[in-house]
């Protein structure tokens, strides 16, 4: 799953796509990965945590974050029950 890289931060999150306007959760569990590779890049990727031999330890998701590029910002969570 690791390459040699310095991993920065990990967390469990799921994936979201979007369809027709609407956001639809992809139900697969995952990994998201910030890491500092090699070559001085910071890499944003995720991992599906369960799945099959062929998608399991390697990123589905790998984005190459510049300096200034992005920020981590908490979001207040509303939940509706209907």
């Amino acid at each position: 799953m690791a390459t040699p890289e310095d991993v920065v931060l990990q967390f469990r999150a799921g994936l979201m796509k979007a369809e027709n306007n609407t956001l639809k959760a992809d139900q697969r569990k995952g990994l998201v990965r910030l890491s500092q590779a090699e070559d001085g890049l910071l890499h944003f990727r995720w991992y599906e945590r369960v799945g099959t031999s062929e998608t399991k330890g390697s990123a589905q998701h790998d984005t190459i974050v510049f300096p200034g590029e992005a920020t981590f910002t908490k979001v207040q969570v509303r939940a509706f029950t209907l």
